[in-house]
């Protein structure tokens, strides 16, 4: 029997970035957002996937100060985007994790998740890149494409998060990780307090998304 050609569907958003929603007839999601320098675009379930994924989490550098601070396998890694960030794709779930290119090159820089949170209508976002990237304004251009844009666009579309729309993002970064808080302030999230997570200290931020409205 002949495979059967999935029909999309096309939602596109024009500001500083573009933003793409394709969906299938089977309910599955992947998105595309294009910012100046960057490609970022829905995790897939391929080698090459798993590849660069294995690379970043397997770097003790990159991951000295990301959540628990150890290291992933490849395994434990192709789980992760398998069992997770896939799944949501699949389900047509819009809060889920990208993969980030450089542009110009296809470069793999790293990775941004705009995921669930602890509450219903709230996102908590996380990142990391590559060593190489760092300190070159990348961060703070996925970041702010992700919190200021995309997630507005989920809005618009009409997702929510545990049955409520997407109000307000959070986010955790480590006192003595300088680079990852500035990222935070330089999008308008606000520090909201101290609180110690993964077994070290952690400044918790939030941003409120109907400022933007």
């Amino acid at each position: 029997m002949a495979a059967v050609a999935l029909v999309f569907t096309t939602h596109t958003y024009h500001g500083n970035s573009e933003i793409n929603f394709f969906r299938d007839d089977q309910g599955g999601l992947f998105v595309t957002i294009d910012t100046e320098r960057l490609h970022m675009r829905s995790v897939e379930p391929t080698e090459a996937e798993y590849d660069n994924y294995a690379a970043l989490f397997g770097d003790e550098t990159v991951m000295e100060k990301f959540a628990t601070g150890q290291t992933k396998t490849r395994e434990e890694i192709e789980t992760r985007i398998n069992e997770m960030w896939v799944k949501r794709w699949k389900k047509g779930d819009p809060y889920s994790a990208l993969a980030v290119f450089k542009k110009e090159t296809g470069d793999f820089l790293g990775h941004v998740v705009l995921g669930h949170g602890d509450q219903p209508g709230q996102s908590e976002i996380a990142y990391l890149f590559h060593q190489p990237y760092w300190r070159q304004g990348y961060g703070s251009e996925a970041v702010m494409a992700l919190v200021t844009e995309y997630a507005l666009a989920t809005i618009w579309e009409g997702y929510t998060l545990e049955g409520l729309p997407l109000e307000k993002i959070t986010a955790i970064a480590r006192p003595d990780n300088p680079a990852s808080c500035r990222i935070l302030e330089k999008i308008g999230m606000q520090f909201l307090f101290e609180e110690e997570r993964y077994g070290a200290l952690r400044y918790r931020y939030s941003i409120d998304l109907r400022r933007f409205f």
